[in-house]
């Protein structure tokens, strides 16, 4: 969450390389082009269902929560 903001473009890249491809799932209100093996979801954070949803859908086990609120 917050994928967009500047820990986020930097942090999910990092991720991917380490975890793989299809690994990360980044997610924020606006995305720009992700790179190459990173999954994304348009979300607003404080929808918390609609979180709950993608988690779920995605198989998500750990959240970095980088959203401005």
């Amino acid at each position: 969450i917050g994928a967009a903001g500047q820990l986020g473009t930097e942090l999910a890249p990092a991720l991917a390389q380490r975890l793989g491809p299809g690994r990360v799932v980044a997610a924020d209100l606006k995305l720009p082009h992700a790179p190459e093996g990173i999954r994304t979801a348009t979300l607003d954070v404080t929808d918390r269902p609609a979180l709950e949803r993608l988690m779920a859908q995605e198989e998500v086990d750990t959240l970095y929560h980088l959203a401005a609120l």
